[in-house]
């Protein structure tokens, strides 16, 4: 989903696929609800996958992408 800087991917609404979530991101791309930082995003939408009436994201898996400060 966008963020303020640029646009990212749309979010996969089925299928088998991995999503990554960067840094910047800042909203949900299946309920768009806006939650910051990124890691919580991250676990919003792994409850996302794991809700057992969402049966289409459970082929879709969060892959871990660099978090944090960019070193000086």
């Amino acid at each position: 989903m966008p963020c303020k800087n640029h646009q990212h991917k749309p979010w996969p609404s089925s299928g088998n696929h991995h999503l990554t979530i960067e840094a910047c991101e800042t909203t949900c791309g299946w309920c768009a609800r806006e939650i910051t930082p990124a890691s919580n995003l991250r676990a919003h939408a792994r409850r996302h996958i794991k809700n057992p009436v969402e049966t289409r994201l459970h082929g879709i898996t969060i892959t871990i992408s660099k978090a944090g400060r960019k070193r000086l």
